[in-house]
C-alpha cells in the first residue's frame, strides 16, 4: 500500500495536465473523471472538500505564537535531538538536489528545516517554515498532511496538490514511530520545487525516519541501561550496609 501511495511523478506533460484538469472540474463542483488522479489523491481531495479548505489558498496558515513553538521545541526535543545530525549529514545532498529535509510534530506543525538554502528561501514565500501547520484540512493535500492522515508514506507531486499556491511543489513524507509505544511522533518531509523533482524523495525520507526511530530506540535502551545501572549500585550499597 505504501509503496503504491508514494509512486508519483509524471514522466509524461499530459498526466500532469490531465490532474490539472481534473482538480478544476473538483473544485468547480464537477465529479472527477474515472482514474483521473491516484485514488490516494482523490480521497485526499475529498477531505479538504469536506473540511472547507480553501483550493486557492496561496500558501501554509499563519504561524503558531513565538511561546506556542518554544513549547512544542520543548517538548519534542528528544526527537530533535536525534534528527538533527541525521539532517546535518544529508545536507549537502540536500542542496545538490535543489530540496529541504523537514521535520513536524504529530499535528504536522513544523519543527526544524535543513537543506538547499536557495530552496529554504522559496519555501518561505509559501510558509514551509517552523511554526506553520502542514495538517491536511489546514493547508490542503500535501505529503506531510496526508502521511499524517494515512499515517504511512506518501509522495504528493505538483497538481496533486489541493491548494493552487502549493502546486509548484513536490514533497515526499514518511511518518515518524516512537520505537517503544509505537506512538505518532511527527513526519519527516523532503520537498522542493517540481521543476527539481525525483522519485527517490520518497526513499531518502523513508530512510531518514528509519535512522531517527533508531536513533531514539538506541537513546532509549541508553536510558533504560542507566536505570539498571543505578538499581544495582543501590542494591550493592544496601548489602554492603548490611554487612555485619
Amino acid at each position: 500500500m505504501a509503496a503504491r501511495h508514494g509512486v508519483t511523478g509524471f514522466p509524461y506533460p499530459d498526466q500532469e495536465s490531465q490532474v490539472m484538469n481534473a482538480w478544476d472540474r473538483l473544485v468547480c463542483g464537477a465529479e472527477l473523471p474515472a482514474n483521473a488522479v491516484r485514488t490516494v489523491i482523490e480521497h485526499s481531495w475529498a477531505r479538504c472538500l469536506s473540511a472547507g479548505v480553501d483550493p486557492a489558498r496561496p500558501r501554509g496558515p499563519l504561524p503558531a505564537p513565538d511561546e506556542a513553538l518554544s513549547e512544542l521545541l520543548h517538548r519534542f526535543r528528544d526527537v530533535i535531538d536525534v534528527c538533527s545530525p541525521v539532517m546535518d549529514q544529508v545536507r549537502e545532498s540536500l542542496s545538490e538536489s535543489g530540496t529541504i529535509m523537514i521535520l513536524t510534530d504529530p499535528s504536522g506543525v513544523i519543527l526544524k528545516t535543513q537543506g538547499d538554502p536557495a530552496t529554504l528561501e522559496a519555501a518561505e514565500d509559501v510558509r514551509l517554515v517552523s511554526g506553520v501547520s502542514w495538517a491536511e484540512l489546514s493547508s490542503g493535500t500535501n505529503a506531510i498532511g496526508t502521511a499524517l492522515s494515512l499515517k504511512e508514506p506518501v509522495q504528493v507531486h505538483a497538481t496533486e496538490h489541493f491548494c493552487a499556491g502549493i502546486k509548484p511543489w513536490s514533497c515526499s513524507a514518511a511518518v515518524l514511530r516512537d520505537p517503544v509505544s509505537g506512538e505518532l511522533l511527527g513526519v519527516l518531509d523532503v520537498s522542493g520545487l517540481s521543476s527539481k523533482f525525483h522519485r527517490n524523495w520518497l526513499a531518502l525520507a523513508m530512510m531518514a525516519a528509519g535512522r531517527i526511530e533508531a536513533g531514539l530506540a538506541a537513546r532509549h535502551m541508553e536510558s533504560r541501561w542507566r536505570l539498571v545501572e543505578a538499581g544495582l549500585q543501590g542494591l550493592s550499597r544496601a548489602s554492603w550496609l548490611r554487612a555485619p
